[in-house]
């Protein structure tokens, strides 16, 4: 919660909590290939939806306040920004996404990809490494 409004609602099949005397963590999971996939929503400060992420798994660490998704993970913006990746953290306390591999990113106006994504969560503010991409003409860059 924050300021009265959920910061981000998370639905798994299977959630499991570990405590250890340095790190606490949560390991949210599909049960099998069959079962459905991780769905992690991120809310904005009036507790509307900002974004959508969804990966096979999801491990939350509570010191860091910190997500790492994996497997097939996709972030979904509210204005249809999204990122496709096998890997995506993001750090509740920055508001910050990034991937250590490869990702693909397409908003509105173009597709990107590339290594080493540093992004805002809104995917408005992003940087990517050894990027290949496609512009629709006459529009302006993000």
């Amino acid at each position: 919660m924050e300021s009265g409004y959920p910061r981000l609602t998370l639905t798994a099949d299977y959630m499991a909590r570990f405590e250890a005397p340095d790190s606490t963590y949560m390991v949210l999971a599909r049960v099998d290939s069959s079962s459905r996939r991780v769905e992690v929503q991120i809310h904005d400060d009036t507790g509307g939806e900002r974004a959508l992420v969804v990966a096979n798994e999801v491990v939350y660490v509570e010191s860091g306040r910190r997500f790492q998704a994996t497997g097939r993970v996709v972030a979904t913006t509210q204005d249809g920004r999204h990122v496709e990746s096998e890997h995506l953290s993001w750090s509740e306390a920055s508001g910050r996404v990034s991937t250590p591999g490869y990702a693909t990113i397409t908003t509105p106006t173009q597709t990107m990809s590339g290594w080493g994504l540093d992004a805002d969560e809104a995917l408005t503010d992003m940087r990517l490494s050894r990027v290949s991409g496609s512009v629709l003409p006459g529009e302006q860059q993000p």
